[in-house]
């Protein structure tokens, strides 16, 4: 009856989110026998009731329906929604948003269209490339640096044993024990980094803190020594850099630790905290009912005492033109990871973007957003992270959640409606520089997630070609198994990797290398699911990439014109993988993957 998908560019050009002031042309299609007149684009904008009202012109007949278009422009960034509305015999009704996204009659429900700002550029080295998340004190422990354990912590012997506990009467965790990685153990492995054409490197807190994930920053100025300092830290930047691998921080500034020089509450830094004196200089940063101890704490954690990041002292600190920010840009760092991004205001994200922006364009500044970014709400307020004046990008947790679903459960669909939903909604250089998780410090390992090896196989070979750039959490290449914080948080198994999983992460990386071309901003499309197989495709004017992974036992035979591909004389279908060329009919035997591109064949070949 009536018909009309976004993901369609018969329906809807441009594809997915646009630029402020580009032209959008949408056409829906109505039958005929509905006998229509009067078709209305509605358009709001994101909290506002009232609307604008774009008349529809009649197009052309298609067989038994009638296309009406309508062309029209936004010159002002934003989040906006629309449907459609017609008048018949019964007078006037409501086109919607219903079931798989396709249009419905008298359904009140919109599509979302994201507007982002003209100009909006995200970094261009990080597009096609590798990520490498390193949680510092579990990586690699160098024998040529010496840890500077505080008093109330203590240093592990036992490389590789299982991370502190938790307390089972009060349920905390001490994160008060260490196994003395540091950095210039990631120097040493280096080598390590560029076997799986990693190409930035992700590291978890690495400023003063008394805790061994250092997310209790005691000074943002310094190094912890437990790790290094100031000078190790740059040449680690300089050293990576020389194999083609920038650094990103951990940049967290909705709180600082109780145990800080901003803070002080145990009196360990000569500095007068704002826990300490009223007079402090920091004691317009936080929130105290009544003071002393009546203070707002990050989740209620009396050891997080959250700052007040819109306080002018504490943005000068950070996003001044000689913050921290810039003093660590400029110590050699790429760009800034931003922990719990949805409870940093606007206002911060602002001025926090103009200065890494000011000091390096191609700065990287990515947040933590669990849900979709471009549509979150935060503290009752909708926000504005992708539209070009924040981030540049985000941790994609909505990718993971379909990826394991599907390879756990069996479930294509889902992560086909999730991965779909985030390319229309992400602008196209946000989606490009997604990172792209499986595991991180805050989930359960993905071997543990997945159950197996095969499995674990599956969702790596999905995540390294979905748009985006697939980050490794430390360890995953190697079979590390974990539950949740602390468990996720082991020692790298130096020597005792599995080599199967290694061997496969590091083919993974470099077929993602040798197909950068296309995989740094080719577009998605879904082109075959089923519950247990889902084969989609990336493509520019570069080439084709057509990846199938299946989930479940059992011989399964497609065609090539089964998943989107066209086989036509002179060209060949090799799989990146193993770099064999497929002759006839694709065979997927029990649970794995593949990854084709269609090429010329060779003269000899012909």
């Amino acid at each position: 009856m009536i018909v009309f998908d976004p993901k369609d560019e018969k329906c809807k050009k441009p594809f997915g989110s646009v630029m402020q002031g580009e032209e959008i042309e949408i056409d829906l299609r109505i039958s005929r026998r509905l006998g229509a007149c009067k078709v209305s684009l509605l358009l709001f904008r994101d909290g506002e009731e009232k609307h604008e009202i774009y008349p529809m012109l009649f197009k052309e007949h298609e067989k038994h329906r009638e296309v009406y278009m309508v062309k029209f422009s936004i010159n002002e960034e934003g989040l906006y929604w629309y449907r459609f509305s017609f008048t018949d015999i019964g007078g006037e009704k409501n086109i919607g948003r219903g079931h798989e996204n396709k249009a419905f009659i008298d359904s009140d429900l919109c599509w979302q269209l994201t507007v982002y700002e003209r100009g909006f550029e995200t970094p261009e080295w990080i597009k096609g490339g590798i990520m490498y998340q390193i949680f510092p004190d579990r990586f690699y422990r160098s024998s040529n640096y010496d840890p500077v354990i505080r008093e109330d912590s203590y240093l592990r012997e036992d490389w590789g044993g299982i991370p502190a506990h938790i307390r089972p009467e009060d349920g905390s965790v001490p994160n008060n024990d260490f196994f003395g990685g540091n950095l210039r153990g990631i120097i040493e492995k280096l080598d390590h980094l560029k076997s799986l054409n990693v190409n930035c490197i992700y590291l978890n807190p690495i400023f003063e803190a008394a805790s061994n994930h250092k997310y209790d920053t005691g000074d943002y100025e310094k190094i912890d020594p437990v790790f290094g300092n100031e000078d190790i830290f740059k040449e680690l930047c300089s050293k990576a850099e020389e194999k083609g691998i920038k650094v990103i921080l951990d940049g967290v500034f909705s709180h600082t630790g109780a145990d800080s020089r901003y803070f002080n509450k145990k009196g360990r830094y000569l500095d007068k905290g704002a826990y300490q004196s009223k007079t402090s200089k920091y004691y317009p940063w936080y929130d105290f009912g009544e003071w002393p101890d009546g203070y707002r704490s990050w989740w209620g954690i009396d050891t997080l005492p959250e700052v007040k990041e819109e306080e002018p002292s504490f943005l000068e600190y950070i996003t001044g033109e000689k913050g921290i920010l810039t003093r660590w840009l400029h110590a050699g760092a790429a760009g800034y990871r931003l922990d719990v991004a949805d409870e940093l205001p606007d206002v911060f994200l602002d001025k926090l973007r103009e200065r890494v922006k000011s000091t390096d364009p191609q700065s990287f500044i990515i947040g933590e957003v669990w849900e979709d970014a471009s549509n979150k709400i935060s503290y009752g307020r909708r926000r504005r992270y992708l539209l070009g004046r924040q981030l540049d990008s985000v941790m994609n947790y909505v990718f993971r959640e379909g990826i394991m679903s599907f390879v756990k459960y069996g479930d294509a669909f889902s992560l086909a409606e999730k991965v779909e939903s985030v390319v229309q909604n992400y602008p196209p250089q946000v989606l490009n520089c997604l990172m792209n998780i499986l595991g991180t410090h805050d989930t359960a390992r993905a071997l543990t997630e997945t159950g197996s090896v095969e499995k674990l196989k599956c969702a790596a070979l999905i995540q390294f070609f979905l748009p985006g750039v697939p980050c490794i959490y430390y360890g995953d290449e190697a079979g590390m198994t974990g539950g949740r914080d602390p468990y996720c948080r082991g020692c790298y198994p130096w020597g005792g990797e599995n080599e199967e999983l290694f061997a496969f992460y590091r083919t993974l990386g470099r077929v993602r290398t040798e197909n950068k071309d296309v995989l740094k901003d080719g577009k998605y499309f879904t082109n075959y699911v089923n519950q247990y197989i889902i084969c989609y495709e990336r493509t520019n004017l570069s080439g084709q990439i057509f990846v199938i992974v299946k989930v479940s036992e059992g011989c399964t035979v497609l065609s090539p014109e089964d998943i989107g591909i066209e086989v036509s004389e002179g060209k060949k279908i090799v799989d990146m993988i193993d770099g064999h060329v497929i002759e006839g009919s694709i065979v997927l035997n029990g649970v794995g993957g593949k990854v084709l591109r269609s090429e010329v064949r060779d003269n000899d070949e012909k």
